[in-house]
Parts: structure tokens; C-alpha cells; sequence
């Protein structure tokens, strides 16, 4: 028995170890490691990253979200993100601003590395810009502001770019396909919004080999075909794990971004999808300053990357003489209009789905396109014309990523001097010591955001920027526990609702004034505004 059982284990380490070997052959780790544009890719990215997004990585600065996560296992199945416990692990469940910084620059630069090697670029110009637009993009702007679970985000772009690696047109090793499947799996039950990621490589993947010509439209059909069967398959898998995780921790899925509703397909459902599609797009490449009609250097800097994109596009066609392929160039146009549907694959699942730039990292790839076919099959000086309008992008970003930092330190001032003061205020008032503190109204704080002179320059990040975090009863008492350590006990939602109706809270002025704060019924009420208004 012990014979057999020797046997078995030898055969389990023998398979084991040839899976590992095809593994490693097939991610070409030994010449990742050793081949100077991947070092170079790793390099620029961690760089770029770093010199971009320092500010926001040494300091702490708390947004609305992040007050509720100073600590947190990050357990929010209810978001449908299953994996993202696991994935934040690595950082351990506190907030730690700069570790987590760390963790994100490894897992940029490693993904820089793999879309190099997935677009083949060759030229070091061409590398080190592609590090710049993947760190620079506004996506990764949003995520540190959500820097608790930055780390695991990030890892869930890593593992999508890993799955595209695995599954190339010239590989068909079937385990491939089973490991990058999971990976896929686990991106997407991890952050949903990476799967577009990994779609939008692939497609990118495609129209590159299109151009090289290598390969017959057999060959690329079957390919596409394969990678449709790949996403669809990994996402099946994902939606069947997380209802399971919903049955097993007896929870329901949140409302939040139209999740709860994830499945429901319309009509309706369809129609709304398009217009939020040409609104979002229109948003983030014009800037919402031109949408209010007032163009600024972020709307002339996309228009010219949308005409370098369209002239790259035309040549290369006309080059590589495509229209005499007729197959070919109907499979390039597909790829290339199947793009916006991928980067927004799930504006097709509910209605409710609204997208930020930290769930449209995607369109990072796009900027790289024009630069790989330029360095590919045009001349030096449309490699040239492009890197400086792709410079001048990176530029752009990071711009607007740094106004936002400026801008969510301010927010962190001003909520720091109004908690305080609260809370001073709060200790004035209390005749006892056991009394409950009850915020009565919420600021109006969107409104004033949108017309901020600090937030008109941050084009797609104002959505996520406020002017305090000191706008109801929720996150003032969140601040005033976790930043201030004042402990104070506030009221429930009912007794809140019975406070409104009180005729003492009518007589009140608003917050700052001296009469905002009174003692009614045992209660510390500070009025912020009028409960109408909440």
C-alpha cells in the first residue's frame, strides 16, 4: 500500500512541477527578470508612481469612506467583491498609508511589465511612457483615495494582466486557459471593474496582431473566440461564487452602484447603458470644464490624442494593406468598436451602475495603442509626435492628481477644525457627562464642489472630492472617534427622528453659530441644517 502511495505522490510532484515549469516558460519569468526593457518597464512604473502620488503616500488623509476603515477586513460581499478580504491580506487590515503605497507600486510595476511584453514593446521611450500612463491615470488617483483598499485593487489588475499574458494566440495548453480563468475570477471577485481590463488588453492584443499580419484570420478568429469563452466562463464562475458567499454569510447584495440589481437585462437597461456610455466618455476625455463650456489644456491634449489615434489607425490600414484583407479588416474594426462595450461591460447589467475613473483604469491601454503601432509600422517622427502628446497626457494627469491630494488635505483641515470645535463645544453644553450627541440636518456639500476653483482643474476626480468630511451625524462621529479620540455617544436613528419634530430645533440657527448647539431632552443637539434638507 505504501508502494502505491509513494507512486501517487511522485506522480502528483512530477505533474505539479511540469505545471509550474509551463507556468514559468510561458510568463518567460527567467527573461522578465533578466531582459533590461522589463526592468526598465518595473522601474518606470514603481518611479512614476512614486513621484506622482508621494504626497498622498506620506500623509493621511481620510476620506468620507476611509473613516469607516481604519480598520476593517474589507469583508464586502455584499459589493460582490468575495476575494477582496484576501487580496487587502498582504497590508494586514489596518489603514497603513505608505505600506499600502509600497504593495501598490510593486503591482503597477509588475503590471507595466506584462503590457510591455504583451504589446512587445521594444523602443525605451516607449516603456518608460507606458509606465507613466498606467501610474498617472486618474484611476489609480481615485483608488489611493480609497488607499485602504488600494493594495487590493491593484492586485486585482495584476492578476487580469496575468491572464492575458497566459492565454496569447500562440499558446492552446488548455491548463493555460484554466489558470487564467481563475485569475480572472479572482480579479473580478476582487474589484468587477478589472475584468474590463483584462477585455481591453486583449482586444488591444488583437488589433496589434492584426497589424503584424502574422497570423491568418483563422487563427485570430479562433483566438477571440477562445478569449470570449475565457471571460465568459470566469465571470459565470464569479457570479456563482459570490451568491454562494451571499448564502453562506446570510447577507443580501447592497444597493450601492445598482449591484443589488447586477443580472437584470432590458431594453431599457440597454438604452440607458448607451447614453451613460456616451456621457461618461464625453466626460472624461472633453473634460468637465469644456461640458461647461470652458476648454482648458486637459480638452486640447485629448482631442489631439484622439486625432493621433484616428491618423495612426488610417495608416496603419493603409499600410499594411488591410483593405486587401478583407477578413482582416473587418476583424480590426470589430475589435476596435467592441472597445467601449469591454470598458464598460457593466453598464450592460444595471441600470443603477454609475462609473469613476478608478473603475475605467482600462482606458490607459488606449493611450499606449497609437504608440505601439507608430513604433511598430510608422516612422520616427509619428513616434515622436506621439510620445509628446502622450507627455503632455501624463502630464495632464498628474496634474489633476496632485490638485486632488491638495484639495482631500484641505478637506482634512477644515473637518479637523470643525470636529474640534465640536467637540469643545460639546463638552461646554454637557451639564452631566451621560448625555447623547445628536447631529440634526446635512450639508449641502456637492453643489459647492462643482463651482470650487480647486476642484474645476481635477476634471474627473471632483466626483469624489468633498469640502469636509463634517457634513452629518455619521462621519462627524466617525472623526471625532477615530482622529480626535473624543468617545461621545450619539443619537440612534429613531431618537433623531423624534428630535426633528422637537419645536426647539426650528428656533435654532445653523452650525456655526452661537445658537446651533443647545441641550433639549438630555440630548447635545448640533444643528447643521435644516432636517428638510437631508
Amino acid at each position: 500500500m505504501q508502494k502505491y502511495v509513494i507512486i501517487i505522490q511522485n506522480a502528483v510532484y512530477t505533474k505539479g512541477l511540469c505545471l509550474v515549469t509551463s507556468f514559468s516558460e510561458k510568463l518567460k519569468l527567467k527573461s522578465l527578470i533578466e531582459s533590461t526593457r522589463y526592468k526598465t518597464s518595473f522601474i518606470s512604473g514603481v518611479f512614476f508612481f512614486l513621484l506622482i502620488h508621494l504626497f498622498r503616500l506620506t500623509n493621511s488623509m481620510p476620506n468620507h469612506d476611509a473613516l469607516s476603515n481604519f480598520y476593517s477586513s474589507q469583508n464586502t460581499i455584499g459589493s460582490g467583491r468575495w476575494f477582496l478580504s484576501v487580496a487587502c491580506l498582504p497590508s494586514s487590515y489596518f489603514n497603513l498609508t505608505w505600506f499600502i503605497g509600497v504593495l501598490c507600486a510593486f503591482y503597477i510595476g509588475l503590471t507595466c511589465v506584462l503590457v510591455v511584453s504583451i504589446f512587445s514593446l521594444q523602443k525605451k521611450s516607449s516603456i518608460i511612457i507606458t509606465g507613466g500612463l498606467i501610474a498617472a491615470f486618474p484611476g489609480i488617483c481615485e483608488t489611493l483615495l480609497f488607499d485602504f483598499t488600494a493594495d487590493g485593487y491593484l492586485l486585482a489588475m495584476l492578476f487580469a494582466a496575468i491572464a492575458v499574458k497566459l492565454t496569447t494566440v500562440n499558446d492552446s495548453r488548455w491548463y493555460m486557459y484554466i489558470l487564467a480563468g481563475l485569475l480572472l475570477c479572482l480579479s473580478c471577485g476582487t474589484y468587477q471593474a478589472y475584468i474590463s481590463f483584462a477585455a481591453l488588453l486583449s482586444l488591444l492584443y488583437l488589433i496589434l496582431k492584426i497589424a503584424e499580419g502574422e497570423h491568418r484570420t483563422k487563427e485570430l478568429v479562433r483566438w477571440a473566440l477562445k478569449q470570449l469563452a475565457l471571460f465568459v466562463v470566469a465571470v459565470v464562475a464569479y457570479y456563482i461564487i459570490w451568491q454562494l458567499c451571499l448564502k453562506l454569510q446570510s447577507t443580501a447584495a447592497t444597493e450601492y452602484l445598482g449591484i443589488s440589481g447586477a443580472g437584470g437585462f432590458g431594453i431599457a437597461t440597454i438604452i440607458a447603458a448607451f447614453r451613460s456610455i456616451a456621457l461618461t466618455t464625453a466626460r472624461f476625455y472633453l473634460g468637465e470644464s469644456f461640458l461647461t463650456g470652458t476648454p482648458s489644456f486637459y480638452f486640447v491634449a485629448n482631442v489631439l490624442f484622439i486625432l493621433l489615434l484616428l491618423v495612426v489607425l488610417f495608416i496603419v490600414i493603409r499600410k499594411r494593406k488591410l483593405c486587401n484583407k478583407p477578413s482582416q479588416l473587418i476583424l480590426f474594426i470589430a475589435a476596435l468598436v467592441i472597445i467601449p462595450f469591454a470598458v464598460f461591460i457593466w453598464q450592460f447589467t444595471s441600470r443603477g451602475v454609475s462609473y469613476g475613473p478608478r473603475m475605467m483604469e482600462s482606458l490607459a491601454l488606449i493611450y499606449i495603442l497609437p504608440l505601439a503601432l507608430a513604433e511598430k509600422h510608422l516612422n520616427i517622427s509619428w513616434q515622436r509626435t506621439a510620445s509628446v502628446v502622450l507627455c503632455a497626457i501624463i502630464f495632464l494627469f498628474s496634474l489633476q492628481s496632485n490638485i486632488a491630494y491638495f484639495y482631500l488635505n484641505k478637506c482634512y483641515e477644515a473637518t479637523y477644525h470643525t470636529a474640534s470645535d465640536m467637540a469643545h463645544r460639546i463638552h461646554m453644553t454637557c451639564e452631566s457627562g451621560e448625555e447623547k450627541v445628536a447631529v440634526i440636518g446635512r450639508t449641502v456639500y456637492d453643489a459647492e464642489i462643482s463651482n470650487h476653483p480647486l476642484s474645476v482643474e481635477t476634471e474627473t476626480l471632483r466626483g469624489t472630492l468633498k469640502s469636509t468630511l463634517a457634513y452629518d451625524q455619521h462621519h462627524i462621529s466617525r472623526f471625532t472617534s477615530e482622529v480626535l479620540g473624543e468617545h461621545f455617544e450619539y443619537a440612534a436613528d429613531d431618537e433623531l427622528t423624534l428630535l426633528e419634530q422637537h419645536s426647539e430645533i426650528a428656533e435654532m440657527d445653523n452650525w456655526p453659530s452661537k445658537d446651533s448647539v443647545r441641550l433639549i431632552d438630555g440630548f447635545v443637539v448640533i444643528k447643521l441644517a435644516e432636517p428638510s434638507e437631508q
